[in-house]
């Protein structure tokens, strides 16, 4: 189906912020500050920033109560408001279990990530498509069409193809075997639970606003980060996990330490804020994609966000150039193209199999039908034969033969 103008503003919004958000968390954890102990190290407090990006998400709350005063005070009427703020009643309770499984399965991607190789990580995470689309035929109905099955598989493909890029040129790693294993399995984990919040999602949002919705799993979120940060200060981690909770006295996290390095390195502050406000544009961007595509359609984009970061390190210096990354990143690209049924449609109407969709439109529209009620049969490349309708089957500017979807 072609998207409109307002799902490929809604596209971009969210392919670029979450490049934004990966460059600035990346940066932020690269960058040495002095901490409350005394002496430079890099900043390592993966809750902090938790709790940064769900106040991020927790912004578009404040900003629904300013619109919706602002046209109340216009006396404009409901069914004027944007699409962002216009929705129905409903109970905010619904978006705590969303805000939990972020949580959760956010930390638990960042543990397994600092315990297993990056190349595992960027294989594995091609994890939450499949998930994505289990969960979706199983929980929501919906059944994959030949397009989106051979457009998931080449970005899985393509995601490998990277993966495999950091094996082959230049992956170097002094984890043992037993670390990786755990770390690839948590991984494998955190796919999992952020497709049920993606699916979960999809089922409760088509008639709430973005803003809302969005606003809403940020307060969750915010508010148990924030009580989570207590209790994690007085537990302290084993060797095991030592390496991983990187701090003075080598607690689950140190949230004294973490603010003393915010303060006395700007580079960190300013990587935090963009952190903050790039999280809040891609959650909001992302399930308004859900509520206006599918939340399969949101993973395959969110797929892109690879490509934009490759190309930021290479042009920085953060990561040396791999032909199989660029082998990949095209698999990537043409597999997101076959999956939207950009490729497929435009060469069946190029060699003249089928007709585009403003022919059919034109045809329904002068019988008094609808392409939509059309059979699924007849939408993916059956013949539809319309000769016992009132159009004269030798009319060759109304007759239509086949049209595909």
């Amino acid at each position: 189906m072609a998207w409109n103008s307002y799902q490929i503003f809604l596209a971009i919004v969210m392919v670029l912020a979450g490049s934004i958000n990966i460059i600035t968390l990346k940066w932020t954890d690269m960058t040495f500050s002095v901490g409350r102990e005394g002496f430079r190290k890099k900043f390592n407090h993966p809750f902090i920033q938790g709790l940064s990006m769900f106040f991020g998400e927790l912004i578009w709350l404040f900003v629904y109560k300013f619109c919706i005063l602002y046209y109340k005070s216009k006396n404009i009427p409901e069914d004027l408001y944007p699409t962002a703020i216009r929705g129905g009643t409903f109970n905010p309770i619904i978006f705590c279990l969303p805000a939990l499984l972020d949580m959760i399965g956010t930390t638990i991607m960042f543990i397994g990530l600092n315990m297993t190789t990056a190349s595992s990580f960027q294989m594995l995470r091609a994890g939450l498509i499949i998930f994505t689309g289990l969960l979706s035929a199983g929980c929501l109905g919906q059944r994959l069409k030949i397009h989106e099955f051979i457009g998931i598989i080449l970005i899985i493909a393509g995601l490998a193809t990277v993966g495999a890029g950091d094996v082959v040129d230049f992956e170097n790693t002094s984890l043992d075997t037993k670390t990786i294993v755990t770390g690839d399995l948590l991984i494998l984990i955190s796919q999992v639970i952020i497709a049920a919040q993606y699916v979960y999602e999809q089922r409760f949002v088509q008639n709430v606003s973005p803003f809302q919705a969005i606003g809403w799993e940020g307060f969750f979120g915010f508010v148990t980060l924030l009580i989570i940060l207590v209790p994690a200060y007085y537990i302290h981690v084993g060797k095991y996990l030592s390496g991983i909770f990187n701090n003075p006295d080598g607690r689950l996290e140190d949230a004294i330490d973490a603010f003393y390095q915010i303060r006395n390195c700007w580079e960190i502050m300013v990587g935090f804020l963009g952190a903050t406000l790039s999280i809040a544009f891609f959650n909001m961007s992302g399930i308004s994609v859900t509520k206006e595509l599918s939340a399969l359609s949101r993973t395959v984009l969110d797929s892109l966000r690879t490509l934009i970061v490759w190309i930021f390190s290479l042009c920085i210096g953060w990561h040396p150039f791999s032909p199989l990354h660029l082998i990949g990143f095209v698999i990537l690209v043409f597999g997101m193209f076959v999956y939207e049924d950009v490729i497929f449609r435009k060469l069946l109407i190029k060699a003249g199999f089928v007709r585009d969709y403003e022919e059919a439109d034109v045809f329904y529209s002068e019988n008094g039908q609808s392409r939509d009620s059309m059979t699924d049969a007849s939408r993916y490349g059956s013949v539809t034969d319309f000769s016992t309708s009132s159009v004269s089957p030798n009319d060759n500017n109304t007759s239509l033969k086949s049209v595909v979807r």
